[in-house]
């Protein structure tokens, strides 16, 4: 039982490890993903933009479910194909996913070594990124994804 008790943490961060590095599937599935599973550094995001919103004397966006789905289902499909490009959110508008009135997307791509702090900073160093974390939005959903050592997070807004 002693053994067992000591190789239970690292059998939890080899799993952490596996779920990390585990293939991506492509292209967007339009799933769910609650913000208990969402990815760890998509939970940091997400205190981060609050906390910058209220900096700026605005209110927070809620955590979407929906919007988890798309945002991680997108991350997934730019790190299956190698390649950064915004998604055609006014479509999904126009077909009206989750009931929203408008989207907006953050995208980024970058090393898997980067923290949660550094994208947020390269989204608030681009007026246009700035603008959707800044804007009239109240809810959010967060992706992030790696694959062979590149990092693709989307952070989709909806109104």
């Amino acid at each position: 039982m002693r053994k067992l008790l000591r190789t239970a943490p690292v059998a939890a961060i080899v799993l952490v490890l596996v779920a990390a590095c585990a293939p991506v599937k492509s292209g967007p599935g339009g799933g769910s993903v609650n913000f208990g599973s969402a990815h760890r550094q998509a939970q940091e995001l997400y205190f981060i933009v609050n906390n910058e919103r209220a900096a700026h004397g605005l209110g927070p966006v809620n955590w979407n479910d929906q919007l988890g789905g798309l945002s991680q289902d997108w991350s997934q499909h730019m790190a299956a194909t190698g390649s950064m490009a915004h998604q055609n959110l006014q479509a999904l508008v126009n077909s009206g996913f989750g009931g929203f009135s408008g989207l907006a997307e953050n995208v980024l791509a970058g090393s898997c070594g980067m923290s949660a702090g550094q994208m947020h900073q390269a989204w608030m160093n681009s007026p246009a990124h700035r603008a959707n974390i800044l804007g009239g939005f109240s809810a959010i959903g967060i992706g992030i994804a790696c694959n062979g050592g590149a990092l693709y997070a989307t952070e989709d807004f909806g109104r």
